[in-house]
């Protein structure tokens, strides 16, 4: 937690950019993108930056966070575990554009595009590697990786994969990420959940699931503003006590759920798969059963409920069909789980914080508590206490999908997640959603 950060920009070593001349910044970071990205401008009017040509492809730039304040300061001195600086993971410069909006020709503002500097810095080695787990193929690729990538392995944030490692790997011709997206991470499953592979804001590699994922515990509490939270700050200093977590107000929430493409989130509810195992000559045919969810039923607790009609699924045989053919049969099954990406972001929650969220990481869980939602219905009313309890579907367990730090100017930073879940979560006595049972079970 900070009190008041600011995002420093350092270029190849070179001293840090003054921020009165660096503004909107920001750095992103994904489960869905294997690598963080990185974009800023600098004012430029005097024209140095661009006709000396201190800026080019390539170079390496560091991103740091202090705290500038004195409260920071103070703790910093009599709490270890405080750090009023931390460093993000190091960028490539691979796109520059300058507008010169001065209006002299020869200045005005640069912006500029980078990414972690893996995707800049590959290792091009070819080499073959003897049947194993996928898991041990992805940690020794990122062992092996240049040294300029800067890619942190931690055992917490390291998972098995559940094949049964009897294929080999071939890496020709290509960089050491190239080979892992396109030759390893699609037919790569854990616990027969799809999978993730991803780098953190801080450089760290991650191998993971959606179903590792979803069963963490919640490293921070996102609540409503002081000017909505009415009668939810019980709840809130009682989860703060009990997972012993920081609870930030958020500045602004939105809600996404669905796709333009709807077959891309539809289709796969009752997907059909045709499965060919070239092993035997034998044709796998059935409907694939899904795990993207954020749990089961118990009782009248729900966990398993998409926002899709139950009347409508119960008259389609089929969503869609997929065939998955000339693929050795291990390889065939975790290309199938690995569709299951498509499903897990059914709902999506944008907020914006206030603040550089440092503990937080793409692939963690958050806690979000919005207002309390006083609702007048007929149960509510001839159940008397019953209406206090009355729960929005948008409370609880959300997963973070992406972190994306921002900074338009000095003091003023701030931290952007994107929150998803596949499912509802919800108590049917006690929710805000009418009529659930209208919804269907996965």
């Amino acid at each position: 937690m900070f009190f008041d950060p600011l995002v420093l920009i350092q270029i190849d070593g070179g001293p840090i950019l003054d921020y009165n001349k660096v503004r909107d910044i920001s750095i992103y970071s994904s489960i869905d993108s294997t690598l963080p990205e990185l974009t800023f401008k600098i004012n430029d009017s005097d024209g140095r930056f661009i006709s000396t040509m201190q800026l080019y492809l390539g170079q390496i730039v560091n991103v740091m966070v202090r705290d500038i304040s004195s409260d920071g300061d103070k703790i910093a001195a009599r709490d270890p575990h405080f750090n009023p600086l931390i460093n993000l993971c190091t960028f490539t410069i691979k796109r520059i554009y300058d507008g010169l909006e001065v209006g002299n020709g020869y200045s005005g503002f640069i912006q500029i595009w980078c990414t972690q500097s893996w995707r800049t810095f590959g290792n091009y080695k070819p080499k073959i590697y003897s049947p194993q787990l996928n898991s041990n193929v992805i940690r020794d690729v990122c062992k092996n990786a240049n040294k300029l990538a800067n890619i942190g392995i931690n055992a917490d944030y390291w998972n098995e994969s559940s094949d049964q490692g009897i294929i080999p790997r071939y890496k020709c011709g290509e960089s050491d990420i190239e080979f892992l997206e396109t030759k390893v991470l699609p037919y790569t499953n854990i616990d027969d959940s799809n999978v993730f592979f991803f780098l953190d804001q801080f450089g760290y590699a991650h191998l993971t699931s959606f179903d590792k994922i979803k069963n963490t515990e919640e490293k921070a509490i996102i609540r409503a503003p002081d000017s909505q939270v009415n009668d939810v700050w019980e709840k809130v200093n009682k989860l703060k006590d009990e997972k012993k977590i920081e609870a930030y107000p958020y500045e602004d929430i939105k809600i996404d759920i669905g796709d333009i493409d709807i077959l891309k989130k539809l289709g796969l509810i009752k997907q059909k798969v045709l499965l060919i195992n070239n092993n035997t000559g034998k044709v796998y045919d059935g409907i694939q059963k899904l795990s993207a969810r954020m749990g089961g039923n118990s009782g009248k607790t729900f966990q398993n409920v998409v926002p899709i009609s139950l009347i409508n699924m119960a008259s389609m045989e089929a969503t869609s069909s997929k065939i998955i053919e000339n693929r050795i049969f291990d390889d065939a099954m975790a290309i199938a789980g690995n569709s299951e990406i498509q499903l897990e972001d059914m709902f999506q929650i944008i907020v914006s914080v206030g603040n550089i969220l440092n503990e937080v990481l793409p692939g963690d869980t958050i806690n979000l508590i919005p207002p309390l939602q006083i609702m007048d219905t007929s149960e509510t009313i001839n159940t008397p206490g019953l209406e206090n309890k009355i729960v929005s579907w948008l409370d609880g367990k959300w997963i973070v999908k992406s972190v994306q730090y921002n900074q338009k100017e000095k003091s003023k930073a701030s931290t952007s997640l994107i929150l998803i879940r596949p499912t509802f979560i919800y108590s049917s006595d006690y929710t805000t959603i009418d009529n659930p049972d209208r919804f269907y079970q996965i």
